[in-house]
């Protein structure tokens, strides 16, 4: 599938899942005694988790034509790091969530000599280092006896350096900033004792992006504000009675719209940027770390 299709896709299945959990919340609480929430489940959703994360960085700021290889700009490669994180379920589902992620890499970089035509090309190495802050809170509540669903807000800030130039005289740093609101869905499945997965999307609305390069004539110049896409799926395994060991796969969509042309000449074109990710961690309930 071309990815402008699954970009497309993912707003469109995260609506469906918001609906299917609207309808499944009215038939519960339609219900006497509605379900009770998943032991399993409440066992990951009360829990402190530290995880190693890698992604695959595909950063692009296309052309429209005007140089003729696609892109002004263009970096792919691999960046690590690690992922900290709250998450509390009470026993009526209300639902609170906070995770810090702090990666780092050096990427490929493909880009041409600012000034043309004619565009000359340049090859280099560049070193990208992200760190993200994320709040959810929402409401969990049991659809079946092995399934919870939690619609919830999100909320966070990325700040995000790229450094060109590396290793050259002409090493210079490009920092991006932005906030973002929305909302998601997370739905939650225990098949068997001890396992769970897990399937989270969300979208979500910029606010307060800048780019600040300041050899450029960009002084925490504004940005235009895109859409923040999400989808994840996770499996975790209790290992012990309060520790668990979990795998997960994401996938993050973002992009900037064109700033405005500054004093120095200088503007910040159009770009976007995909994140493909894997993580691995443990996780310590504290819902069952006491008898």
């Amino acid at each position: 599938m071309p990815r402008s299709s699954l970009r497309c896709g993912f707003p469109i299945l995260l609506t469906a899942f918001v609906l299917a959990a609207g309808a499944a919340r009215a038939r519960a609480q339609a219900d006497e005694k509605p379900s009770r929430l998943n032991s399993e489940i409440l066992s990951v959703d009360n829990s402190v988790s530290l995880s190693y994360v890698g992604s695959s960085v595909y950063y692009i700021e296309p052309d429209n034509g005007q140089v003729g290889s696609g892109y002004y700009d263009s970096e792919k490669g691999n960046i690590k790091g690690g992922r900290g994180a709250f998450s509390y379920m009470g026993s009526h589902g209300e639902f609170v969530q906070a995770q810090y992620t702090g990666q780092e890499g050096q990427l490929n970089y493909d880009g041409f000599l600012i000034g043309g035509p004619p565009y000359v090309p340049i090859n280099g190495t560049s070193r990208s280092t992200i760190q993200e802050l994320e709040v959810k809170a929402g409401a969990g509540f049991a659809v079946a006896r092995s399934w919870v669903f939690t619609p919830y807000v999100t909320a966070g800030r990325r700040y995000w350096v790229r450094e060109l130039g590396l290793g050259t005289s002409g090493d210079y740093n490009e920092s991006y900033s932005f906030g973002y609101l929305g909302f998601g869905n997370l739905i939650q499945y225990s098949p068997r004792r001890r396992l769970v997965l897990s399937l989270d999307v969300s979208a979500a609305k910029m606010m307060d992006a800048n780019i600040n390069v300041p050899s450029a004539g960009l002084n925490h110049t504004v940005l235009g504000p895109g859409p923040v896409i999400r989808a994840g799926v996770e499996a975790d395994y209790r290992l012990w009675r309060w520790l668990h060991g979990f795998v997960g796969l994401d996938y993050t969509y973002f992009n900037f719209w064109q700033s405005a042309t500054q004093a120095s000449g200088y503007l910040e074109p159009v770009s976007r940027t995909e994140l493909y990710s894997a993580s691995a961690g443990l996780r310590v309930s504290f819902k069952n770390l006491l008898p």
